[in-house]
């Protein structure tokens, strides 16, 4: 919620915390039993799985779940997380689950146009029909945010990041000397819409009810903008080219360091305080 060093380590966001939004977590599930999604105004379930076990199997899902909106890790922690596993264990990620996971968030949409909802998937595909699935949903309404993807490539070689109505998100890292910098490995390039936490993100783990752990990847920076937009989606109606032409507006501008030869648009993701 700042723009400027040196940091408060306070976190100032709306009162209704991105209350009636449905946030579908399009990954490995969520492991239900944590602390951080125990005692929350908005519900968090797993409602769909295109895999045998719908528990979460590798954390990747609690992970994403509890940055979009966990009771303390949370962005929106008023809003509704629904799970749609769509790997896990002797299910691997493939480009059809995830078209599997993007179709079943579209039903819902059609089954009640008036919902809020937004996709978080923090997984990339270099399969063409994940692009145009994505680019439905968001003809459709749905507020589609996705991960540029680890591996320091261009993220227009991907789907649904190359998708120009998707939210594509990569990731920073805060530097010992307090200096925001891209970070050594995220993917970059012109297909990125704005970047927001990826390295060293405190998130809730399986191991047991109450673990907090540090991950990196561009899978935690996106679900930090899923919650934004929950945010905004709570107190107000906005579609998908709205919400998106939002974001850039409210985003830090200038900060981000270390893009002389990884050319990104240079826009860090902000909720302002209210």
């Amino acid at each position: 919620d700042q723009e400027n060093f040196p940091l408060d380590l306070k976190y100032i966001y709306p009162d209704s915390a991105g209350a009636g939004v449905d946030v579908f977590v399009v990954d490995s599930g969520i492991f239900l039993e944590h602390e951080e999604f125990q005692g929350r105004q908005g519900k968090t379930v797993v409602e769909k799985t295109f895999c045998n076990n719908p528990a979460d199997e590798n954390g990747h899902g609690t992970n994403v779940a509890s940055i979009v909106g966990g009771k303390t890790l949370g962005v929106a922690s008023n809003a509704n997380i629904i799970g749609v596993k769509i790997t896990g264990n002797n299910c691997p990620l493939s480009s059809q689950n995830i078209i599997n996971g993007i179709t079943y968030v579209m039903q819902q949409k059609a089954n009640d146009p008036g919902r809020k909802i937004v996709l978080n998937l923090s997984a990339t595909s270099t399969d063409s029909a994940v692009g145009e699935a994505a680019s439905k949903a968001v003809e459709a309404g749905i507020h589609f945010v996705v991960g540029a993807g680890n591996r320091n490539l261009d993220a227009c070689g991907f789907f649904p990041g190359k998708v120009e109505t998707v939210v594509t998100v990569t990731a920073s890292k805060i530097t010992t000397n307090q200096q925001d910098w891209i970070t050594d490995w995220c993917n970059w390039g012109k297909c990125v819409t704005l970047f927001a936490p990826g390295e060293n993100v405190p998130v809730a783990g399986i191991g047991n009810p109450s673990e907090i752990k540090l991950e990196s990847g561009t899978s935690l920076s996106a679900p930090h903008v899923s919650g934004a937009i929950a945010l905004m989606l709570a107190n107000g109606d906005f579609t998908p080219e709205q919400s998106k032409a939002e974001l850039l507006r409210i985003a830090t501008k200038d900060k981000i360091q270390g893009l002389e030869y990884r050319p990104t648009a240079n826009v860090l993701l902000r909720v302002p305080s209210p």
